[in-house]
Formats: structure tokens, C-alpha cells, sequence
């Protein structure tokens, strides 16, 4: 139960950043709009509203590290009762005591069934797409076509390692990974809805959101980036050219890829952050 509550109060955490992100983008946008009120009243009004939230981020991002600080206190205590050993000087209630100083006392006075995390998980249980055993993001194009997000990472050991996604693709999916390889794979999971292959609005999706989950693309990812138009460069291919065994496994092939087309993380932003 302490586990729970704690990583309920960094899910809570997670949500407030990613609202944040998305407000941040509003403010942009109303900066770039000269229409709605005087460039100097716009640029007084952005920069306000910046400030405030680059003091939020840093107040959420703190409590964050110190929620990661006591779930690691919280792992060692269920492992301390799992193998029985010497207590050491981390308690339940000092565990507990630290949640409660941080804020989160309305956490632990609630029926887990009722906390926000909880309800997340069983409606990812229900979506329609989602493999038994994959906990990653999952978003479903305008065609109802589900679009899987593999392991975020840099690596081929991180990003490329991702067995549940190999295990379930089926001929007519296509896999989406930028050009550099530096960000996650996407799975478009064409082959569960009839008459999708080859969905231009569906390849474009899963193209934005490989590269909004990407070095290039997402909190890393700036408008003047994209002034061109151009995006960022997203290669696409089937299974069967994805590696499955060797020090390569799980990794697309880039001179055998199907081919390539632009992604614009902008685009899929607000679906990202909803």
C-alpha cells in the first residue's frame, strides 16, 4: 500500500508537469498572435506567465526527487520484509511521516481504487490495442488504428530492447524510429483494423509521434527547429526487417527500410500531454 501511495503522488506529480508544458505552449501561442492585444502588452503578459511556471516546474520537479528519494526507501523496507533481514534504520513510519510532511496526507486517508493512477490503469486494461504486459504509452489514430510507443532511450540497448513489441507485431504493422536512431520506436498496429495498411493519416501520426518521442522532438523540441517546414526525418518499415537476434535485436534497418517521411511533434503535442 505504501509503494502505491507513493507512486500515486509522482503520477499526480507527472500530470501537473505535463499540464504545465501544455500551458506553456498556450502562452506561445498567444505571444505569436499580434491580433489579440499590443506586442508590448504580449510580451509583458509571456513573460509573467513564463516565470510563473518555470517556478512551478522547479517546485514540481523538487517534490518529484524527493518522492523518488522515499520510493526508494519504500523498495527497501517490502525487500527488507521479503528476505526477512535485520531492520535497518528506514521504518514504515518514517516512510509514511514523510509522505504526510510532503503534502500527500489525502493519499493515504483514500481507498487505493479511488486514486487516479489506479483508474488509469484499469483503462489501459480496456484499450483497445494494448498487449498483455506492454505498460508504455498507447494512442490511437483518427482511424482507430492503435499506435504503441517502445522504451524511450538513446541506445540501442534502450530503445531497441523492447521485447513485447516484437512478440506481437504482425505483417501488415509498421514500425516508425527517426533517422538517427535516438528515440523510440512506434508500432503502428495496422494489422487490427481492416482496410488500414497503408493509411496516409495513420503513418503520419505515428511519424509525429516517433519524433515528438525522440532527442529531437518533444521537451527537446523548439519551433525555431522547424521553421523550414521540414520536421524531423522518420524512417518506417515492416517486421520483417526489424533485427531479431544478434547484437542489433530489435533494431530497424535502416538501408532495408520501406522508406521515409517527415514528423512534426508539434502536431501530436496536445494529444501527448492530454
Amino acid at each position: 500500500f505504501l509503494l502505491r501511495a507513493i507512486e500515486e503522488a509522482l503520477y499526480q506529480q507527472d500530470k501537473i508537469l505535463q499540464a504545465l508544458s501544455k500551458n506553456e505552449k498556450r502562452t506561445t501561442q498567444v505571444k505569436n498572435d499580434d491580433s489579440i492585444i499590443s506586442s508590448s502588452d504580449v510580451a509583458t503578459t509571456t513573460s509573467t506567465a513564463n516565470s510563473r511556471t518555470v517556478i512551478r516546474r522547479n517546485e514540481v520537479t523538487t517534490l518529484k526527487h524527493k518522492l523518488l528519494s522515499l520510493k526508494q526507501d519504500a523498495l527497501a523496507l517490502q525487500n527488507q520484509d521479503m528476505k526477512k533481514k535485520k531492520a535497518t534504520t528506514i521504518t514504515k513510519e518514517k516512510v509514511i511521516s514523510s509522505l504526510q510532511k510532503l503534502g500527500f496526507q489525502s493519499i493515504l486517508q483514500t481507498h487505493p481504487n479511488t486514486w487516479k493512477s489506479f483508474r488509469q490503469q484499469q483503462q489501459r486494461q480496456k484499450e483497445f490495442g494494448r498487449p498483455k504486459g506492454f505498460t508504455g504509452r498507447l494512442f490511437t489514430s483518427p482511424a482507430g488504428v492503435p499506435i504503441l510507443i517502445g522504451k524511450e532511450g538513446t541506445t540501442s540497448s534502450s530503445s531497441h530492447a523492447d521485447e513485447t513489441l516484437r512478440r506481437i507485431s504482425q505483417g501488415s504493422d509498421l514500425w516508425f524510429q527517426v533517422y538517427d536512431y535516438n528515440g523510440s520506436r512506434v508500432l503502428l498496429r495496422t494489422s487490427l483494423k481492416r482496410g488500414m495498411k497503408g493509411s496516409k493519416g495513420c503513418m503520419q501520426m505515428a511519424a509525429n509521434l516517433a519524433a515528438y518521442f525522440s532527442y529531437s522532438g518533444g521537451g527537446k523540441y523548439d519551433d525555431d527547429d522547424d521553421d523550414d517546414g521540414e520536421g524531423v526525418r522518420v524512417m518506417y518499415t515492416d517486421s520483417k526487417h526489424v533485427a531479431k537476434r544478434g547484437s542489433k535485436v530489435g533494431q530497424m534497418r535502416r538501408n532495408k527500410s520501406l522508406g521515409f517521411m517527415m514528423g512534426y511533434p508539434l502536431d501530436v503535442e496536445d494529444v501527448v500531454c492530454d
